[in-house]
């Protein structure tokens, strides 16, 4: 029995319509989770850039211990003092080299358009980098968080330190 054109023209055009549908939804998808990466980019940000501002106005001395969540392998969070942020790309083992290109590269660049020095905060999820300045924050070293970690922050008068909290 020999099936008639008009069900085989109907057969590819349904298969190319579900086909279609599936690059459609993968895309979609793609553009869920980068959106995603973005607002936890944000959020961590405005976290921190809240905690800050109110420390600031404390007593000098205050200090207070925050988790930062990061889903470990996806995600990177660096705190950076530009004196030492080129060694510090250099040394840390587990950056990926568009992370280094950032922190070698690109930062350093960002620093120099403005007249005083800034400090940045960098987050990635996967391959979506951001930057931003918090203002009053200095951390005495750059370091980089992959993990969920503690970070100690400390009022030191004119400036809040920050630096991770160094598991026992």
């Amino acid at each position: 029995m020999e099936l008639p054109s008009s069900f085989l023209l109907g057969a590819i055009i349904t298969i190319l319509l579900i086909l279609a549908s599936f690059i459609v939804g993968y895309h979609i998808i793609n553009e869920i989770g980068s959106f995603y990466g973005y607002k936890k980019g944000v959020d961590l940000y405005q976290e921190i850039s809240k905690l800050v501002n109110y420390m600031y106005y404390q007593t000098e001395g205050s200090s207070k211990i925050v988790t930062i969540p990061l889903t470990p392998n996806d995600e990177i969070l660096c705190l950076i003092n530009y004196e030492d942020v080129e060694s510090y790309a250099e040394s840390a083992n587990y950056l990926r080299d568009y992370d280094r290109k950032y922190l070698k590269e690109i930062i350093p660049e960002e620093n120099l358009k403005r007249d005083i020095p800034i400090n940045m905060y960098y987050h990635r999820r996967n391959h979506q980098p951001q930057v931003y300045s918090i203002k009053y924050l200095r951390p005495e070293h750059t370091f980089c968080l992959n993990k969920t970690s503690e970070l100690y922050f400390e009022n030191k008068g004119y400036y809040i330190t920050v630096m991770p909290v160094i598991e026992k």
